[in-house]
């Protein structure tokens, strides 16, 4: 047999010239707020719904995704560095970090996990790797120091991977002698340097 719930009685005020009841709760910063309603069944389902909310937002400040601190990560370097890094930074993090990891909650992401996200990063150069790798533990550690990881399984994880650039051969003798020869009777273009730049104080 469902037990029957219990209705509290709650104060009634009046706004308006309209009887209101009223109840206050304490939201998710800790700031009293007031619920109104014209009946105390409403008030009553008004409080609940709130106060599931209020939970909700609690736990998800102590059991943030992977997608939910990448943001907050984010937006706190938005103030320290420049918009185009910031840009760089937003589109690595959202394809190679949020799209394989974005749903898990931090603390159930484990060293295998970010071993696999960054595989396919490894058939990827060497750059992306790098910068994705950096991205990955800087939210881990930042994580770690909000207290929100027991364990931070970045550690032990290799920073190299990626294939590396191809490295650029200088010109063979005879290459140099058929450019001179393709550019001999052009006229010469004299680079400037931009004023003040080399001015002495």
């Amino acid at each position: 047999m469902a037990k029957k719930k219990t209705i509290p009685q709650y104060t009634s005020v009046e706004r308006k010239g309209i009887q209101y009841y009223r109840t206050r709760i304490l939201d998710a910063d800790g700031k009293q707020v007031s619920l109104y309603a014209t009946t105390c069944e409403e008030l009553y389902e008004k409080q609940l719904a709130a106060r599931r909310q209020v939970q909700e937002i609690l736990f998800h400040r102590q059991h943030p995704t992977v997608a939910e601190y990448c943001e907050k990560w984010l937006m706190m370097q938005s103030a320290k560095v420049s918009a185009a890094t910031l840009k760089g930074y937003t589109s690595n993090m959202r394809n190679c970090v949020i799209k394989p990891m974005g749903d898990m909650y931090m603390e159930e992401v484990t060293a295998d996990d970010i071993r696999l996200a960054l595989v396919p990063l490894s058939k990827k150069s060497e750059g992306l790797y790098n910068k994705v790798n950096m991205l990955i533990k800087c939210v881990f550690y930042s994580a770690e120091r909000s207290q929100l990881l027991a364990d931070n399984p970045c550690v032990g994880i290799s920073g190299k991977g990626g294939r590396p650039a191809q490295k650029k051969e200088a010109l063979s003798d005879q290459q140099v002698a058929v450019l001179l020869e393709a550019i001999k009777g052009l006229p010469p273009y004299l680079l400037r340097a931009p004023k003040n730049l080399c001015k002495r104080e």
